[in-house]
């Protein structure tokens, strides 16, 4: 039987390198495909998920709710995508606001099905909810997580997370009602 995220929390914070290694392993791919979305294809990616695991090792002591640390260590890996694009919009050579939009709503979807201006419509519209449902709506169709898995994995109530997955699918029906 695999160890809860508390559990695991609780051997790291005692020094146990390997349940910290476990633990992060488990949130790896996912915690990068977050980045991915929000920063899009560049080369620092990597080099910033290793920065977001390396701060959350750190932090664990910090951590009040170890039954949290999914949702906790998305909150670390959203400021740090949010640290990247604020740094970016200040540089004089950074590229302009519309290349930072395009970056948060980059999505690793299969693209070829929507033309240009249908997928645009699609990712500012999943960019424009309310984050709650933004990231079951990730969550949900980009992890290919159940309701149940992403429940667990937020630690709320299952009826809760499939209500958030139907709200997000009507107002995203609302607002791309012209394009389908």
């Amino acid at each position: 039987m695999s160890e809860s995220d508390a559990e695991l929390v609780k051997q790291a914070r005692k020094g146990d390198r390997t349940a910290s290694d476990r633990l992060f392993r488990r949130y790896w791919k996912q915690i990068g495909v977050f980045i991915y979305q929000k920063l899009g294809p560049r080369g620092d990616w990597e080099d910033l998920l290793q920065d977001i695991f390396a701060k959350a090792y750190r932090s664990l002591k910090q951590l009040r709710h170890p039954e949290r640390f999914g949702p906790w260590l998305y909150t670390i890996a959203g400021s740090a995508c949010m640290d990247v694009l604020r740094a970016q919009m200040r540089r004089p050579d950074g590229g302009s606001i519309d290349d930072v939009s395009e970056s948060l709503l980059s999505a690793p979807a299969d693209e070829s099905k929507l033309n240009g201006e249908t997928l645009e419509a699609v990712r500012t519209a999943i960019g424009d909810l309310p984050d709650n449902y933004r990231v079951v709506i990730n969550l949900r169709f980009l992890e290919g997580m159940s309701a149940k898995d992403i429940a667990d994995f937020l630690g709320e109530p299952a009826g809760t997370i499939r209500n958030r997955i139907f709200r997000a699918n009507r107002m995203l029906e609302e607002k791309l009602k012209e394009y389908f």
